[in-house]
């Protein structure tokens, strides 16, 4: 199996609905936040590559667009409304279901990591398999 990853940067602003009221995530803030997608293939392509890096790099760019050119995150449709929270961990699930959503037939994606700050990220990644009953 071969794997490559290409990291962005993109700057938004959102807020978080949290049990605790009145802290600072309640209020409208923005990050320079970082996305790091990995993507796999068993097979490497025409050009011994899994992909262009710099084709899974605009399809990146691409899926951030629409959070970076909202005044705010939550007004997006995917992310407002009940239950729409856009937390890290729902925003790391949303560019990989769009990223595996635009990816060649041979080509997975296995990985989106999310960072808000340097020294915080979520993640998604699929359960490829699920678990054999003993």
């Amino acid at each position: 199996m071969y794997s490559i990853a290409v990291e962005i940067v993109f700057n938004a602003g959102h807020f978080l609905l949290l049990s605790v009221s009145g802290g600072k995530c309640e209020q409208p803030h923005r990050h320079d936040w970082r996305a790091r997608a990995t993507v796999e293939a068993e097979e490497l392509g025409k050009f011994e590559v899994v992909m262009d890096f710099q084709h899974l790099r605009q399809l990146l760019r691409q899926i951030v667009r629409p959070l970076e050119q909202a005044q705010n995150i939550n007004e997006l449709p995917c992310f407002s409304g009940e239950g729409r929270n856009p937390s890290t961990e729902r925003i790391a699930h949303y560019i990989y279901d769009k990223l595996a959503e635009n990816l060649p037939e041979q080509i997975r994606a296995t990985e989106v990591l999310v960072w808000e700050t340097p020294d915080c990220r979520a993640g998604y990644r699929p359960d490829m398999v699920p678990p054999v009953p003993h």
